[in-house]
Formats: structure tokens, C-alpha cells, sequence
């Protein structure tokens, strides 16, 4: 994996707390972990050549199979965690968004937007677009009301499986997310282009809890005779008697088909008037973009909409990248044999680790150099490579990222 071009060094590095035995550290009880019951089929894997990004194939409860892209930020986690961005048709759109949401989150006090956690939901192969599976998962279970139109003659996949695939996300994929990351729950988006549009909208009209942020990039509003403006009624009605506080994105090229820009626009002012229900409602018509094209524009516009910094958030990083004052000054600790640190558990070696990162760079660097010698010595290689996986996971978990890599 490409996790393994890090310096080990620093990746392993731990000390000592002042007044703290190593045996004494060890004998100290590990903190529960969250299981998630969701079946892995392939485990994880380096699926596109970017840094910390890893990939599976799962099994949903219904039988079905899907390949599931991570990408851990490089930039630490807000206070109350890393907001994340589920996005559809993971096989085409994840290995564009991870770079682009990187390189817009680098620092969140300047920058003004958080850094968080991507996961690509995609499809068995490496086709971008698996036309049958994405149909059935994104589509409505309503009665047809005209035949749906067949590029090339070619029959209309099977569709209706909105309800069982928003399903799975909510109750198998996100318990699996959320047992690996530190996420923040308040700031969940859903990312949809197409009929993943469609999607993000119905889940939106029908589930509005299950996200806080929904976009809809060119959504098929045209399906099944515009029924999801039915739907956005249906939506507007329940908002008679109270509020809402979700956010909805639209946007579109305004290169693409007059229809494809037509059905937004009138959905939008349709459903315009929920704003002084709460709804954060923005529409967005590119130009210069067609169908294919405002993908990654969308995305961009995605990132200023729904991870934009709080004060709180601008005022954490602000403090997290002021220069350390580097004063030589503090005592490296006791650098412990492969045994001590073995016999600590996974939580421990974790909170040696930021402890070692804290300490002024002078005083890391020896400290790390040391065990660095320390853990080829005396260590096996196996042993270190899954101290390395952990150290990944650690960090995953608690919202880290390691200073030294």
C-alpha cells in the first residue's frame, strides 16, 4: 500500500509519560471499539494510487455487492470530528474528488473550508458507470408512467431500488464509517450526479434526516414524467407546521440538453419558497459545462456549501499551525525496546505517539531517530508492518494526522 512510503519512523514513534512505568502503561485496560456488522468480501486495499485511500467490496444485507472508497484527509480533524462526503458512482467521481478536496481544505483558517473524509460508493468492476446497478439503486419504487426512452433500442434497466439502497447507507455503511473514523454526525453530505441526483433529491423529499447536506448535481429530474416534483410537494407539505435546517445544492451546465436545465430551474423555484421554512436551497447553472463536465465543478461548489469553516473551526486550525517555539529546551523521552512497546495496547501507542509529535523538532527528531534503529533491531518485520496499519487506524479513529509524514 502506498500508507508503507511513510517514514516508519515517525509513523511508530512513542514516549513516555514523566512519573509513568512502561510495565505500568501496558497493564493499563485498552478502550472498547465499535464493530460493524457489515460483511467485508475483499478487504482493504490502495485503489488508485493515492496516499492514504483504501478500498473493499461489502455485501449488503440484500445480497448485493459494492466497492467502497475512503480517503483520509491530510489535515486534522475539526473538534468534533471530520465531516464526511458520501458520493455516488464512486468508481468515476472518487478518484477526482479526493485531490480536489485535499488541495481545498489545506488550511481551513485561510482557506475556509474543513477537511473530510470522502467515500466513494461504487460497483464490482472498473467500468465508471455500472447502468444497471445505479438505475435500480437510484430510482424511485413508484408505478411507470410512460416507457422510459432506450438509447440504441437497448430495454431500461430494472428501477426502484431507491428506498433499499438509501437503506443500506444508512444502517450497514455508515456504522462502518463511523466505527473507523472520527466523524462529526452533524455534518454528513451526499453527493449525486445524474440519476444519483435524482437520488440525493429523493432522499432528501423522503428521508430528510438522512444527511444534512444533499446535492444534486444535473439531476435527472426528467425521470418517470418529472415525478420527484411530486415528491418535492409532498416534502413542502410536511414543512407546513415546522422547520428545517438541511441544505440543498442544484446545479447544472448550462451547456447540457434545454431540458436538463429547464427541470432544475423549475424545480428550484418550485421549492424556493422552503427557504423561510429553513432549507439552505442554492442553485448553480455553470457555464461552459455540459452533463459530464459539471461534475467536478459541482464538487468545488459542494465544498464551499456544506463544509464551510465556523469560527470555531477557523479559530482551532489557526492555533494548530502557529509556529512552535522551538527552544531545544525539552527532555526527550526514554526511548523503549521492541518488548515495552509491544506489550502496550493500540490506545496507548496512540497517545505515546502524540506525545512525541507535540515535542519540539529537535527533540522529535532524535527521539525518532533513535527508535527508528531501535525498531529494525530489535523488531520483526511483520511486526512493524502492523504496527503501521494500526497507526493508520489510530489516526483514522481519533481524527489525526501524523506531523513528521
Amino acid at each position: 500500500m502506498k500508507h508503507g512510503k511513510r517514514l516508519i519512523g515517525a509513523l511508530l514513534a512513542g514516549a513516555v509519560v514523566a512519573g509513568t512505568s512502561w510495565s505500568a502503561m501496558a497493564s493499563q485496560a485498552a478502550a472498547p471499539q465499535v464493530k460493524s456488522a457489515l460483511e467485508v468480501v475483499e478487504p482493504l486495499r490502495d485503489p488508485v494510487g493515492l496516499l492514504d485511500t483504501d478500498e473493499r467490496t461489502v455485501r449488503s444485507k440484500s445480497g448485493k455487492l459494492y466497492r467502497i472508497f475512503t480517503a483520509l484527509p491530510t489535515e486534522q480533524a475539526p473538534p468534533g470530528g471530520w465531516p464526511v462526503v458520501y458520493v455516488l458512482d464512486g468508481n468515476a467521481w472518487f478518484p477526482l474528488f479526493v485531490p480536489q478536496s485535499r488541495l481545498m481544505a489545506r488550511r481551513p483558517d485561510k482557506g475556509g473550508v474543513v477537511p473530510a473524509v470522502i467515500v466513494g460508493i461504487g460497483y464490482p468492476g472498473e467500468r465508471p458507470f455500472n447502468t444497471e446497478r445505479r438505475t435500480w439503486d437510484f430510482t424511485p419504487k413508484v408505478p411507470q408512467r410512460a416507457p422510459v426512452p432506450a438509447p440504441g433500442g437497448r430495454p431500461w434497466s430494472a428501477t426502484g431500488g431507491a428506498d433499499e439502497f438509501l437503506g443500506f447507507i444508512q444502517n450497514e455503511l455508515k456504522p462502518l464509517i463511523e466505527s473507523e473514523y472520527k466523524i462529526d454526525r452533524s455534518r454528513q453530505v451526499l453527493w449525486g450526479h445524474s440519476l444519483g441526483g435524482l437520488f440525493s433529491l429523493h432522499a432528501l423529499f423522503a428521508q430528510p434526516d438522512s444527511f444534512q447536506y444533499f446535492v444534486a448535481a444535473s439531476p435527472s429530474v426528467w425521470w418517470n414524467e418529472r415525478y420527484i416534483m411530486e415528491e418535492a410537494k409532498i416534502f413542502a407539505a410536511s414543512l407546513a407546521k415546522q422547520r428545517t435546517d438541511r441544505g440543498l445544492l442544484i446545479a447544472f451546465g448550462a451547456r447540457e440538453l434545454p431540458e436538463m436545465v429547464a427541470d432544475p430551474k423549475a424545480l428550484y423555484e418550485q421549492i424556493k419558497p422552503l427557504r423561510e421554512r429553513g432549507l439552505r436551497l442554492e442553485m448553480k447553472e455553470i457555464a461552459e459545462e455540459e452533463h459530464v463536465s459539471v461534475a467536478p465543478v459541482a464538487f468545488n461548489r459542494l465544498m464551499n456549501f456544506a463544509l464551510a469553516a465556523t469560527e470555531q473551526d477557523k479559530g482551532f486550525y489557526a492555533k494548530l499551525y502557529a509556529p512552535a517555539k522551538d527552544t531545544g529546551k525539552a527532555e526527550v523521552p526514554a526511548v523503549p525496546n521492541a518488548k515495552q512497546y509491544l506489550a502496550l495496547s493500540a490506545e496507548q501507542r496512540y497517545q505515546l505517539r502524540t506525545r512525541v509529535r507535540a515535542l519540539p523538532k529537535v527533540q522529535r527528531d532524535a527521539f525518532n531517530a533513535r527508535f527508528y534503529d531501535t525498531l529494525h533491531g530489535d523488531m520483526p518485520a511483520d511486526a512493524r508492518q502492523r504496527l503501521h496499519t494500526e497507526r493508520i487506524a489510530m489516526d483514522k479513529r481519533h481524527g489525526t494526522v501524523p506531523s513528521d509524514d
